[in-house]
């Protein structure tokens, strides 16, 4: 799905199947790539080695603006409210088009911020999740860019500066032919 929140605007999450009271604001998700870089003694550069994509901490943030948001809330608060122990030691669905982009689906709840006044009659509840996927290997050296095939001008250069390297062995007009139209 390819998110165009002016055409659809989606204003909650759902979290195992449930839609979210108020307003939901989705912040801080992301997807993130691990690097390591490996460097020799006295060389410039280094091979770069993906390590695989890091949990995403996505940030929900619930605008309750009415008396039923509250209550909305009060009902749905359990989903995130206690730490999952014994049979609720187990990650939850997620959905947002945000999150569906970027492949989250499934997370656990890090914290539960206290609700905070923001303006008159509107309060502020921050959900922080951490992603949760199965860790599968992934360790992977990444090659140099695909170069482009090279010109007319740049074959005939290259053969040109062999001609010279050869102490001016071989033929210049053969040399040439990619440019004059002799070949390539």
């Amino acid at each position: 799905m390819t998110f165009n929140p002016l055409d659809e605007p989606v204003d909650h999450i759902l979290l195992a199947g449930q839609r979210s009271p108020g307003l939901a604001v989705v912040t801080n998700a992301d997807s993130l790539r691990r690097w390591d870089e490996r460097r020799g003694y006295a060389l410039s550069g280094a091979r770069v080695v993906f390590r695989g994509i890091g949990l995403a901490r996505p940030v929900v943030t619930l605008r309750l603006l009415s008396a039923e948001d509250w209550a909305a809330w009060h009902e749905w608060r359990p989903l995130v409210q206690r730490p999952p122990v014994g049979e609720r030691a187990r990650a939850q669905d997620i959905w947002h088009p945000i999150l569906e982009d970027l492949e989250i689906v499934s997370v656990v709840v890090e914290n539960v911020l206290q609700p905070v006044q923001v303006a008159d009659g509107e309060w502020n509840v921050v959900l922080k999740f951490i992603e949760f996927r199965r860790p599968i290997p992934t360790l992977e050296t990444v090659g140099a860019s695909q170069s482009r095939p090279a010109t007319a001008a740049e074959k005939s250069i290259t053969a040109l500066t062999q001609i010279l390297d050869n102490d001016g062995r071989g033929d210049p007009l053969q040399a040439l032919a990619p440019v004059l139209g002799g070949g390539g």
